[in-house]
């Protein structure tokens, strides 16, 4: 009995007793360890997060500054004007930032009725200006001098030219002074079309879509 009693109390003087400081700083260093774990994790997972949108937002807005430059391009047609034998080439203006174009590709109208169209470069956007067309009472078609603008695309990653022209032989046509020369504007027979969209010159903040738009309106034998 007496040792019984002595055990007891050896048993309430040690609970009694409380955690010692070696067992605190071990629980605290255990808590600490955790605590970085878990918030590594988290902030790791948030980056992921992060760059995922990042990327799909990029991917959108390329996919739709393409989709909507090369619906264009390809139903670019010649003009024909009067008193000209020979039309107005598809392109009325054709340099490394810009692009203007006589097409087809009325949307807004159930007529055949042809628009012209130009997509350039206005800081880190891609926009849009559309004239519509006009005809004479002798059937040739002139273009408003009101357009309707639009942004098609918008973060861009500019530095690198969005447009190169192409001719028959499948060869790019040189700029001078970053424009197709006059003597070369009919010789256009594809054009290179080139969108980075986000907001950085990186993989992980840009996307960027190349295409080779044919023009199947236009009587140039191809080699491309």
């Amino acid at each position: 009995m007496t040792r019984l009693r002595a055990s007891l109390a050896a048993l309430r003087d040690r609970r009694d007793a409380g955690v010692s400081l070696a067992e605190l700083l071990v629980a605290m260093m255990v808590f600490a360890i955790l605590i970085a774990i878990t918030g590594g994790f988290m902030v790791s997972a948030s980056r992921a997060s992060s760059q995922t949108q990042s990327i799909d937002s990029a991917t959108r807005v390329a996919t739709n500054g393409m989709t909507a430059v090369t619906r264009t391009l390809r139903a670019a047609t010649e003009n024909p004007v009067k008193g000209q034998t020979l039309p107005d080439a598809a392109f009325p203006q054709a340099t490394a930032n810009a692009v203007t174009v006589y097409a087809y590709v009325n949307l807004g109208s159930s007529d055949a009725t042809p628009v012209m169209v130009q997509y350039y470069l206005d800081g880190t956007a891609l926009k849009e200006k559309t004239w519509p067309g006009v005809v004479s009472t002798d059937g040739f078609w002139t273009f408003g001098t009101t357009p309707k603008t639009r942004t098609v695309a918008s973060p861009l990653v500019t530095g690198t030219d969005l447009f190169a022209y192409v001719d028959a032989d499948g060869a790019t046509i040189s700029l001078a002074a970053g424009a197709v020369p006059a003597a070369k504007i009919g010789s256009i027979a594809a054009v290179r079309v080139r969108v980075q969209a986000g907001t950085a010159n990186t993989s992980a903040a840009s996307t960027t879509l190349v295409n080779t738009v044919g023009l199947p309106n236009l009587d140039i034998a191809r080699d491309l």
